[in-house]
């Protein structure tokens, strides 16, 4: 028993996310909806254990989500991406733990991102840095900001697509 649409549907949905955060600084409300929504049927189809789980992810990941938002660690296209992905993981059979596991990998990917962003590359008449050239911009107030879906999409791919 599968649902045969779920794993090219994650796969779209974190590389068209990762591409709208990295070009616009956004990811559209529709395209977090569309995936959960997607999620929300396929643990309906699964039954009632999956859906419990589901439901379980849901609401701890809106928590901390909310929390990180508030926080202005995030913005509400990360926290919505966040929600969708932990969400889904009930539906691809992880546990509870996976929920944190998404975190803390995709945390540990930004955090190497963001030494290297900080030092850029020297060469001989040459300065390069790494989040420049992947198209990350400086914010309005002059600040940089650090987009978070490609991050959080990796530790996605690497727990439910290699895992």
């Amino acid at each position: 028993m599968s649902f045969p649409l779920l794993y090219p549907a994650a796969f779209a949905f974190i590389a068209a996310a990762s591409v709208f955060d990295l070009r616009f600084r956004r990811i559209p409300d529709l395209l977090n909806a569309g995936f959960f929504v997607l999620c929300l049927a396929a643990s309906l189809y699964y039954g009632t254990g999956v859906l419990a789980q589901f439901a379980l992810f849901s609401a701890l990941s809106l928590f901390f989500s909310l929390l990180l938002y508030r926080m202005g660690a995030w913005g509400g296209g990360d926290a919505k991406f966040f929600i969708a992905l932990s969400a889904s993981l009930a539906v691809f059979g992880k546990s509870l733990e996976s929920v944190v596991l998404l975190f803390l990998l995709s945390a540990l990917l930004l955090g190497v991102a963001a030494l290297f962003s900080r030092r850029a590359m020297r060469f001989p008449g040459l300065e390069i840095n790494l989040l420049n050239a992947l198209g990350v911009r400086h914010s309005e107030r002059g600040g940089r900001r650090m987009v978070f879906a490609p991050f959080l999409s990796a530790a996605f791919a690497a727990m439910v697509f290699f895992a």
